[in-house]
């Protein structure tokens, strides 16, 4: 009866907090203060609420700074570290690795490495990965995007030579004010609608063993041209449709001023681009009083131009200038801003659509009507403008495109950075034993009068008289254990063994007992009134040589990054690109362009002339031979 009230009374009481109250860059700045004698030990406990046996602890490097709860990580936290490094990188620059591959690449390393592990075959599992997202919330898991190899080798270079000749040329054309007038800097790009959408997660009963979603199962899409000023104008759209024979409205309702086209295919060609030119986007822009000439960005794809295209242009004042190949997820606006935007609208759409017409599916028939919905939420002038801003057409910027996006185009060649090495004292050298002074530089005890022979504290020399420790001796511990190999590789210094044989002599003539007497006034702290204490705290700290506690030493320090790293984390090369290619001019509209695609007509015809020459050689053989067979 007894016991059950005492339980019960212990349950009334508050729950202890046992949440550590401090962190380690507290812990570090109640030691520095502590060392430095402006805080005593419980002054500074009180002061960053830390217990004065683990601050005592940490002061005497029987444990870590940093400390966690639990065992330990069979990888240390600059190893983990180099990890998270490697895996941020390679995601940069379009190779991120899954969850298997990086439970893989680690089951590499320990085995390189001789370790023993807690995992079946040392391949981490579920929990030591989530745990290790836990511990490095910079990672995250994300579904990448689709990078072709084409778009991946766009250069920054490339870039900016690009921006460099097409501010050359508005110069020489003396039209630059055109790069200054949003109205007159036009985009136009097309992008295709597949009328059967992705499937989204719906509600099922828990448990199911298969759920099903009915859907198109044609990969037929409709291509959709679209263009926009960077003012933030649209041109309607032109919807092109498969196929050459309609039984229906195609445009039945379609956004307003739509117009449509047809090929055999759904996608566009010279001819239906020429078409859209010059009977829809020129009849739109001059209803906008747009001062001519203007400017139209395209991709420079062979699909859109020819010769009536180009010369078209010339008549009617319209540069028809390329961006960049393999660049229009950089530079052309339509793709940076607007479709992205359109897409995501055109999903939804269909979506509701389906929702309004159980066991209906968006068919070309009803492509136009579903498509106004979308097209209507996104051809909005803020998409228009900020795609524009972002690809750096306007306003005028060759660095307005995001470096990070440029990353896969760089030389996968890994670069050297700073490795994260926890540091063991804020205030005191580490040193090592090879950098400790020889025994000949340290007096021997016979050379050093006995304290009887040696007048009292009070008729010592004033600390003035004393060597100050050297600031050398004070320099800061190497942030990894490979310069700390370059640093005991080097000769002792003279300052730390002339500090080394002051604090002999000091503490030789003070004797024992004020000695241990000022050890106790270090270990508690105090201020920095006695002259005498001052002098021996400071070459005490100048000398006093700080390590590591055991289980942090060689390969557990939290320092060490095992060379297994640098043959498991490997990063790829870029292969070299041909450089064979024809470079095209940028100015479709321009003598250049044109005087090529002339040339190219007459190979054309030149080749098609020659293969009707060797077709008839071929027929008046066969029909001699045939002759001789008769006869």
């Amino acid at each position: 009866m007894i016991e059950m009230q005492l339980h019960s009374l212990r349950m009334q009481l508050p729950k202890r907090n046992y949440r550590v109250g401090y962190t380690p860059e507290t812990v570090r700045i109640a030691i520095e203060r502590i060392r430095s004698g402006e805080l005593s030990m419980g002054t500074a406990c009180r002061m960053y609420s830390i217990p004065k046996s683990t601050l005592r602890d940490k002061i005497n490097g029987r444990t870590p700074i940093e400390s966690t709860q639990g065992p330990n990580p069979f990888l240390n936290r600059a190893e983990e570290g180099r990890l998270v490094e490697w895996l941020k990188h390679m995601a940069q620059i379009g190779y991120g690795r899954t969850k298997h591959e990086l439970k893989l690449t680690v089951k590499k390393i320990v085995e390189s490495d001789g370790r023993k592990t807690p995992f079946s075959g040392n391949m981490p599992g579920r929990r030591w990965l989530r745990n290790f997202m836990k511990r490095h919330p910079d990672l995250s898991v994300r579904r990448p995007e689709s990078l072709g190899i084409e778009r991946a080798t766009v250069t920054k270079e490339k870039i900016s030579q690009w921006f460099h000749e097409y501010e050359a040329f508005m110069k020489e054309a003396g039209i630059e004010d055109a790069v200054s007038d949003p109205s007159r800097l036009f985009n136009v790009d097309e992008t295709g609608f597949p009328l059967g959408v992705k499937n989204e997660r719906v509600l099922a009963a828990r448990g199911a063993r298969n759920v099903y979603q009915r859907t198109l199962t044609t990969s037929q899409q409709i291509t959709v041209v679209g263009a926009c000023n960077a003012a933030g104008s649209y041109i309607p759209p032109l919807i092109i449709f498969p196929g050459l024979r309609f039984g229906y409205n195609a445009l039945e309702g379609a956004p307003d001023h739509s117009s449509f086209a047809k090929s055999k295919t759904g996608y566009i060609n010279s001819e239906i681009f020429f078409e859209y030119l010059s009977n829809h986007f020129l009849p739109y822009v001059k209803s906008l009083h747009v001062y001519f000439p203007i400017v139209l960005f395209v991709d420079g794809h062979s699909a859109h131009i020819n010769i009536e295209t180009a010369e078209f242009c010339v008549k009617e004042k319209i540069i028809l200038y390329c961006l960049p190949s393999h660049s229009s997820h950089l530079m052309q606006p339509l793709d940076v801003a607007v479709y992205k935007s359109l897409k995501t609208s055109w999903n939804k759409a269909v979506r509701e659509w389906m929702t309004d017409h159980y066991g209906q599916y968006v068919t070309k028939q009803s492509f136009s009507s579903v498509f106004a919905v979308a097209w209507e939420e996104s051809a909005k002038k803020k998409y228009a403008r900020s795609g524009f801003r972002k690809s750096g057409l306007y306003p005028f910027n060759a660095n307005a495109i995001d470096p990070a996006m440029l990353a896969p185009s760089t030389v996968f060649h890994r670069t050297e950075q700073p490795t994260t090495a926890t540091t063991v004292s804020t205030s005191m050298p580490l040193q090592t034993p090879q950098s400790l002074p020889p025994p000949s530089s340290i007096p021997p005890p016979s050379s050093i009068p006995p304290p009887s022979s040696l007048p009292p504290p009070s008729s010592l020399p004033p600390p003035s008289s004393i060597p100050p420790p050297s600031s050398q001796s004070l320099s800061p511990p190497p942030s990894s254990n490979q310069a700390a190999a370059s640093t005991s590789s080097k000769p002792p210094s003279s300052s730390f063994a002339a500090n080394v044989a002051a604090l002999h002599a000091l503490e030789s003539a003070m004797g024992e007992a004020i000695v241990s007497n000022f050890q106790r006034r270090q270990m508690e702290g105090c201020d920095m009134s006695d002259p005498m204490y001052y002098t021996w705290f400071k070459l005490k700290s100048a000398t006093t040589i700080v390590t590591p506690p055991p289980s942090s030493m060689g390969k557990h320090s939290n320092s060490y990054v095992s060379p297994a790293f640098d043959e498991h984390l490997v990063y790829p090369k870029r292969a070299m690109a041909s450089e064979n290619k024809r470079v095209l001019p940028h100015v479709i509209s321009g003598k250049a362009y044109i005087k090529m695609l002339k040339e190219k007509e007459e190979k054309k015809k030149e080749v098609e002339a020659a293969k009707a020459e060797r077709k008839r050689v071929r027929e008046k053989k066969k029909m001699k031979n045939q002759k001789k067979i008769i006869t």
